[in-house]
């Protein structure tokens, strides 16, 4: 809502001030997930899980933790972008990630023998090659100025 407000009132060098606080609450939740990843076993033990599939499940949580940031960032850029109207580079770069993704799992599980580890495997795959691809997008149109830079500090009544 925010990013959208600058959009209608001609203030989309202000975004950045918009992505900045969702990025430090991006780091809190990071910090969450590593401790309940890393914490999983115990509570899967707590939770009368076989020891056969402790291991494997937390593997699987502690793998996924490297897909999060950039599955975040990417949510942010891509909100970001559609709020200003820029729909089609989102749709594009989602739905090529996404074949990715699908692809990545199937040779993953398929021929490399991962098992199920291969979907952990192909979630940060996909994460960081679409958060790349935002990024990539973002630079080559030059709209840093309008996601990212902080260029003009919004008044304070109006600081997320």
């Amino acid at each position: 809502p925010l990013v959208s407000h600058n959009h209608s009132r001609g203030a989309n060098d202000q975004n950045g001030w918009v992505l900045r606080p969702c990025l430090k609450a991006m780091a809190g939740a990071f910090g969450l997930s590593t401790i309940a990843a890393t914490s999983s076993g115990f509570v899967l033990v707590a939770l009368g899980q076989p020891a056969g599939v402790v291991a494997p499940c937390q593997l699987f949580i502690t793998m996924s933790l490297v897909s999060l940031p950039p599955a975040w960032l990417s949510n942010a850029l891509g909100n970001m972008l559609v709020s200003q109207g820029i729909v089609q580079p989102c749709l594009l770069i989602h739905g090529f990630a996404s074949m990715l993704h699908v692809l990545a799992a199937f040779v993953f599980m398929r021929y490399c023998e991962a098992k199920f580890l291969g979907i952990a495997l192909a979630d940060i795959v996909f994460s960081w090659v679409e958060c790349l691809m935002f990024i990539a997008w973002i630079i080559i149109t030059r709209r840093q100025d309008y996601v990212w830079r902080c260029t003009n500090p919004p008044p304070r009544s109006e600081v997320p």
